[in-house]
């Protein structure tokens, strides 16, 4: 097969990799109990399938290149670990975790039996996202259980059809430069390295059990017809703004651009980071606000075609917000799952205190914080990144711990952004 260009999800991972160091993007993985019974070459001819199937899991860069890549003829094949002594489910938790940052090369999917109960699937995050591997995880059961599949359409063929013109470029160009006009970008607000120890990444798991949070959350979305995403943005950013002094900055967030219908059962990496101007009005109904902020959701998500490093040369406020010396990126994701997808084996659980993940060598002065928020009637379960100095992390906790509690005890309506922030119980650091 004819070797084609990196799509502009690819060349913006590639990017940010490129100025937010190494370890920030995740191996994307799944898993799945399986029945002892099941032989090595049962699981091998179910993988072959499900590769066959998606061009993704056999792409691979020409050679060193970041420009082009091709299809493989090659498929992986199952790997079988032996674990002593652990319960299986431990185990592939463990197992998980230790894969999370490990190079697939030459390829970019890993197939492997833990505890000979469970199944465990990794992809290159370069060529798969989390809504991939729900349909991975799908599909694999079904071949396992013998199903026929329909054929999936082809990744290459719909890349080549997503070309974009030069009229769709400038209107998208246009949309953020309007978007983002005069919003400065955050920086110097996150902790910085007094200069004798190094920068490190560092993640918190935090899991508190029951539906309180889901209910609350359910009960605003169905009220004032909001999304749990602007109701989160719009407390992320009075959380800031309290503990910064600044009314006016830039959130990111990743959005989807599976538009076609092909490309909703396709695995690929169909996501692209986008902005979130935040502009904070203290007398402003707070529904108000997070109205306004769904508008810009819904914005982000009918203008990403263009990669980031295109409108980070496009849009000079974008590109500050990434490149700006002492710039703080912060990323929020928030998801609500199914009570079928919150074990262990579909997503990650637990709390844990800051565990450290590695070294932080951003490219310039630049921190990275991510916000992730997953709510189920079961949990919710949040993690917290940071990628800085070691006592960042307690900053970056906070805020979340900000978010839970105007959440926690709100009844949002009728209240001005201000009133929200106001809560007795907020702890700040550095507002005003």
């Amino acid at each position: 097969m004819a070797p084609f260009l990196l799509t502009a999800e690819q060349r913006s991972m590639l990017f940010l990799a490129g100025i937010f160091g190494p370890g920030i993007f995740h191996n994307v993985s799944f898993g799945m109990p399986i029945s002892t019974s099941l032989s090595t070459a049962d699981l091998n001819a179910a993988v072959r399938l499900l590769s066959e199937r998606h061009e993704s899991l056999r792409t691979a860069l020409a050679g060193s290149s970041a420009f082009v890549q091709r299809i493989r003829a090659a498929v992986p094949e199952i790997v079988r670990s032996d674990v002593l002594d652990e319960g299986s489910v431990e185990a592939f938790a463990r197992r998980r975790n230790e894969m999370h940052n490990v190079s697939l090369a030459p390829g970019v999917a890993y197939f492997e039996v833990v505890g000979g109960r469970h199944l465990l699937g990794v992809v290159d995050h370069l060529v798969s996202d989390g809504h991939s591997s729900g349909i991975l995880s799908s599909e694999l059961g079904r071949l396992l259980a013998g199903e026929e599949l329909e054929p999936a359409a082809s990744f290459t063929a719909l890349q080549k059809a997503r070309r974009v013109d030069d009229g769709a470029r400038a209107r998208e160009v246009e949309h953020w430069r309007r978007t983002l006009a005069d919003l400065p970008p955050l920086v110097g607000r996150m902790p910085r390295s007094s200069g004798d120890s190094s920068d490190v990444r560092t993640q918190v798991d935090d899991e508190i059990s029951g539906s309180g949070f889901h209910d609350v959350l359910r009960g605003l979305v169905e009220r004032h017809r909001a999304t749990p995403f602007s109701i989160l943005a719009g407390l992320v950013g009075i959380a800031i703004w309290r503990r910064s002094g600044r009314r006016e900055f830039t959130l990111h967030t990743p959005v989807s651009t599976r538009r076609e219908a092909a490309s909703r059962t396709m695995v690929g990496n169909f996501v692209l980071d986008r902005p979130i101007p935040i502009r904070i009005d203290p007398d402003m109904d707070f529904m108000e606000f997070a109205g306004r902020l769904q508008t810009s959701a819904w914005n982000g998500l009918r203008h990403s075609k263009l990669s980031v490093p295109e409108l980070v040369c496009e849009v000079p406020e974008y590109g500050e917000s990434l490149l700006a010396q002492g710039a703080d990126y912060i990323q929020l994701h928030v998801d609500v799952q199914t009570n079928e997808a919150t074990d262990v084996v579909n997503s990650p659980g637990g709390s844990t205190g800051p565990v450290v993940l590695g070294g932080f060598t951003p490219a310039h002065d630049l921190t990275v914080t991510t916000l992730r928020f997953r709510f189920s009637e079961r949990r919710l379960f949040t993690r917290t990144f940071f990628g800085g100095p070691r006592e960042g992390i307690a900053e970056a906790e906070g805020i979340r711990a900000d978010v839970l509690t105007m959440l926690r005890g709100a009844d949002l309506h009728g209240k001005t952004v201000g009133s929200v922030a106001d809560s007795p119980t907020l702890v700040y650091t550095k507002g005003d």
